[in-house]
C-alpha cells in the first residue's frame, strides 16, 4: 500500500445503494447501483458499524427516484488516504495499517474509492490535529485552490 496525505475533504453529493452485512454485501450494492447508472462514474463505498452503501457522485440531470436510488452527502473532514493494493476483499488490511498511524473518528464512515482499472483509494476518518500535513482536496485529490 501507499499511504498518502492527510486530507480534508469536502462534502460529495451522491446517489448510494444501502445493504446490510458490512463489506461482504458491497458486490450486491454496486451491482443495484451499475444498474441504475451505469460504470463511468466515479464509484465510492461507504461502511460504518454494518452498514455499507454503494455510491456513485451524482452528476448534474440524476433523477435519484426515477432510478431507485437514495441520495446522501459523502461527508467532509479530515481523512487518512492510502492506495490499496492487493484484492479489494484484503481492504480492511489497508483501514488497520492507517487506524494504527492515526486517531479514528467512529463517527464518520470508512470511504473506498474506485478509480477505475482496480485501482482502490482508502480514506479513513480521523480526528483533526492527528499526524500528517493537511491538504484541501476535491474529487481527484489534487490541493485546491485557497
Amino acid at each position: 500500500m501507499t499511504e498518502g496525505p492527510v486530507v480534508e475533504r469536502v462534502e460529495v453529493p451522491v446517489l448510494y445503494v444501502r445493504t446490510r452485512g458490512g463489506a461482504a454485501a458491497a458486490s450486491i450494492g454496486f451491482a443495484l447501483l451499475e444498474g441504475a447508472v451505469g460504470r463511468a462514474r466515479l464509484f465510492y463505498g461507504w461502511e460504518l458499524d454494518d452498514e455499507f452503501r454503494a455510491c456513485v457522485v451524482r452528476a448534474a440531470g440524476d433523477d435519484p427516484a426515477a432510478l431507485g436510488l437514495d441520495e446522501g452527502l459523502l461527508p467532509a473532514g479530515p481523512w487518512a488516504v492510502a492506495r490499496h493494493e492487493g484484492p479489494v476483499e484484503s481492504v480492511a488490511e489497508t483501514f488497520a495499517f492507517l487506524a494504527r498511524r492515526h486517531v479514528v473518528d467512529r463517527t464518520r464512515p470508512r470511504l473506498q474509492e474506485f478509480r477505475g482499472g482496480g485501482e482502490v483509494w482508502v480514506y479513513l476518518p480521523i480526528t483533526a490535529g492527528t499526524r500528517g500535513a493537511s491538504e484541501r482536496v476535491g474529487l481527484d485529490m489534487a490541493p485546491l485552490s485557497e
